[in-house]
Parts: C-alpha cells; sequence; structure tokens
C-alpha cells in the first residue's frame, strides 16, 4: 500500500463523526492526567501541600495498629495523643476504612532516626498521594499529588477542542487524497 492509501485510511477514521467521542474520552483521560501531574506539588521547594494530605501515625493506646489523620489535624492530634509514634514497623501494609476508602503505605527510605513514607489515598472518587520524613513525634512534608475529578472538568474545553481538530484533520486528509 501506499503511503496515500494509508492516509486515506487514517482520514476516513479520524473523519468519522463516530470517531470523535473516542478521540474526545482518550484527550479528556490523557488531559486529565497531565493536569494532575502538573498539579503535583513538591513541598520541599516551598509548594503549599494539597488538603488531602494524610499522615500514618501509630498509636499505642489504640485498638487500631494504625491511624491516618490529615495534615491539618497534626498539631490538634499532638496534643490530644501524647502516646503516638510517625515511625511505622511495617515497610510496607494497606488499610481500609468504610467501604469506599483505602490506605496504601510504604516505607521508601530508612535509617535508624527516620523514614521517607508514601501514603497513597483513595476513596470512591478520590486519589492522593503523600509523601513524608517521618521521625517519632515529627513529620516534614515533602511531595503531594492529586487525581479527582474536577481536574476532568478542567481537561473538558482542551479534549474537545482537539477532537474538533482531529476530526477536521481527518475531513481534510479524506479530501486531500480522494
Amino acid at each position: 500500500m501506499s503511503k496515500s492509501s494509508y492516509l486515506r485510511i487514517a482520514g476516513v477514521i479520524i473523519g468519522s463523526v463516530l470517531f470523535i467521542p473516542v478521540s474526545f474520552m482518550g484527550s479528556l483521560y490523557i488531559g486529565t492526567v497531565l493536569i494532575s501531574k502538573w498539579d503535583a506539588r513538591n513541598i520541599a521547594n516551598g509548594d503549599k501541600p494539597h488538603s488531602l494530605f494524610f499522615i500514618a501515625v501509630s498509636v499505642s493506646d489504640n485498638e487500631k495498629p494504625l491511624t491516618f489523620i490529615s495534615l491539618a489535624e497534626l498539631d490538634k492530634f499532638k496534643k490530644e495523643n501524647k502516646t503516638h509514634s510517625f515511625l511505622l514497623s511495617d515497610k510496607h501494609g494497606e488499610v481500609k476504612e468504610g467501604k469506599f476508602t483505602l490506605y496504601r503505605y510504604k516505607i521508601l527510605e530508612e535509617d535508624s532516626i527516620k523514614q521517607l513514607i508514601e501514603i497513597n489515598y483513595s476513596d470512591d472518587d478520590r486519589n492522593a498521594i503523600s509523601r513524608y520524613i517521618a521521625e517519632k513525634d515529627s513529620i516534614r512534608p515533602i511531595y503531594s499529588k492529586l487525581f479527582i475529578p474536577h481536574y476532568m472538568f478542567m481537561a473538558f474545553p482542551y479534549a474537545l477542542g482537539f477532537s474538533i481538530i482531529l476530526y477536521i484533520t481527518g475531513l481534510w486528509l479524506k479530501k486531500r487524497t480522494k
């Protein structure tokens, strides 16, 4: 097959009205992933952490081995719970809360006094990554990233524009390769 035959086939496919939803959904997903990546926060460089920044805490007088708190609750938690540690004993694990909420944690690096910990939080519509350095009674946030539905709405106009441009390009290719 010649180059013009391939161009004609590409034009027929992307210039089809039926391909618009496919290109739109694909570009919407890619746009959502890109916005999530661009909104990642490097807190070590001065960025503000996302509101869904979670910390794993071991509380000795608690029936659960780990409790997860948000960064916003940290000061209040430390005042109310004197017997806690931010250092984790297990290298990795997960804790399910309720029907839809899941916390996955892992120690990325460790020495005798501190650990680099990553928490992956997910519920029925949001995902968050929190990375921090933990010592026995203190933490230092390093990185946070979200993947939330609202990013999809931010990507919507770009996905629509890309789909229309792709459709017009397909029509142009079909016309050019007749």
